[in-house]
């Protein structure tokens, strides 16, 4: 099954289309939900922490990809992407019998060069 690929839009039907996405395959890409300009700023706050990210070591994580924990206490700007209306709905619809939710555990990921993408993937 392919992954369903949304554009990013403030309409009212986007939480739908996303919900409709994930109820379909699971997940989705959302394109341009963020601007060059908001990554640039992560890239800027998250750069004093690359040195002690980790790289991968198989061709599933990149031999030149690097990850770096813990981005939402370290840039304010990766903050803005947990609370992003994109995200939000997401949480909203998958958990949607709960009381209340909290995004709290992310990784920045930069896709080092030569490096495909990895494919999108469940952690367990």
């Amino acid at each position: 099954m392919p992954i369903p690929r949304l554009t990013w839009s403030t309409e009212p039907s986007m939480p739908d289309q996303i919900a409709g996405a994930l109820d379909e395959a699971g997940c989705c890409v959302i394109e341009q939900a963020a601007d060059v300009d908001l990554m640039q700023a992560i890239h800027g706050e998250l750069a004093t922490f690359d040195a002690v990210g980790s790289v991968g070591a198989s061709a599933f994580e990149g031999y030149t990809t690097r990850r770096t924990g813990a981005p939402l206490p370290r840039s304010a700007s990766f903050r803005s992407i947990a609370m992003h209306p994109a995200v939000m709905a997401a949480g909203d619809h998958i958990l949607e019998s709960a009381t209340s939710w909290r995004f709290s555990a992310a990784e920045y990921i930069q896709i080092g060069p030569g490096e495909t993408a990895q494919r999108l993937h469940r952690d367990q």
